[in-house]
């Protein structure tokens, strides 16, 4: 008889913000840009996790370049796509633009 495949469990929109300690708007942000893909079930966004690797091989280049990082390997410094380094917090936030507002006053 043909195997029978477990079907893969999606993640969470939360789960994926705390593996890259990033908040859960910032998933949802790549998610609406068409940066990272995801699948709407009823009000909640899931995503599967061969996207979150692809996404993480494309815009992470660390020197071991893993998807499953521990937490010392987390702190360590990589190199970002303009070329400079940071710890990964800090590379993946790199890429979003800041914009300074005139103070109300």
């Amino acid at each position: 008889m043909g195997e029978t495949l477990l079907p893969v469990k999606l993640l969470r929109v939360a789960t994926v913000a705390d593996r890259w300690d990033v908040s859960k708007q910032s998933v949802h942000n790549l998610i609406r840009a068409g940066k990272l893909a995801a699948i709407q079930i009823g009000a909640s966004m899931r995503i599967h996790p061969d996207d979150v690797a692809k996404y993480e091989k494309t815009h992470w280049h660390g020197p071991e370049q893993t998807t499953r990082l521990t937490a010392s390997q987390n702190e360590k410094a990589g190199s970002m796509s303009n070329g400079g380094t940071g710890s990964r917090r800090n590379v993946f936030l790199s890429g979003r633009q800041t914009v300074k507002r005139p103070s109300a006053h």
